[in-house]
């Protein structure tokens, strides 16, 4: 067997286990947050929430409309919380009529923050994404007594959101898997 014939053999192998074939993205959005946190308050305090999903599991719940329901959601608040995990279910939709994005529950019509971004217009939430800015999100008043691992945490003021989605290595080597397969083909 030649050299190339073995390694190609041991990059499927290795791909396709369960982890390497989830299709993962990394939902990320940061900005500054004013509110309290188990009853500390902060003010214009930079914070993180990362979303972990499997995009295998998206879903159009209504046309136009793709979400994920994530695997994992945390949220840092510089200096008040290190990364807690947030203990509802939580979503990110991409509204393509509307060129919105959204973080929330949907099965409680719960939305945290919106973002609206032109981009979000064909954004299925499944590729590289961002950076993009939005400075004044919608719909903030309803992040409130949300429960995460580390207290109840509430934000009154949200701003200068900026949202990032990052595919997972194992969901690249498999679209660079397939581009080597399709290369050999064409040979």
């Amino acid at each position: 067997m030649t050299r190339i014939a073995l390694l190609t053999t041991a990059l499927i192998a290795g791909l396709t286990t369960s982890s390497a074939l989830a299709q993962t993205v990394i939902y990320t959005f940061s900005g500054k947050g004013s509110g309290d946190v188990a009853g500390q308050t902060f003010v214009r305090t930079d914070y993180t929430i990362t979303l972990v999903g499997d995009i295998s599991n998206r879903e159009m719940n209504l046309p136009g409309v793709m979400r994920v329901v994530v695997d994992s959601a945390t949220i840092s608040i510089d200096g008040l919380l290190d990364e807690a995990t947030f203990t509802p279910t939580l979503n990110v939709a991409s509204n393509m009529n509307t060129d919105v994005l959204v973080l929330g529950n949907f099965d409680t019509n719960l939305a945290l923050f919106v973002l609206d971004d032109p981009g979000f217009a064909d954004y299925n939430l499944s590729a590289p994404f961002g950076p993009v800015t939005d400075g004044t999100p919608l719909a903030t008043d309803q992040f409130l007594d949300i429960a995460t691992s580390g207290g109840s945490v509430s934000m009154q003021s949200i701003v200068d959101v900026t949202f990032t989605a990052t595919p997972t290595p194992g969901a690249v080597a498999t679209l660079a898997l397939a581009g080597v397969l399709a290369t050999r083909r064409r040979r």
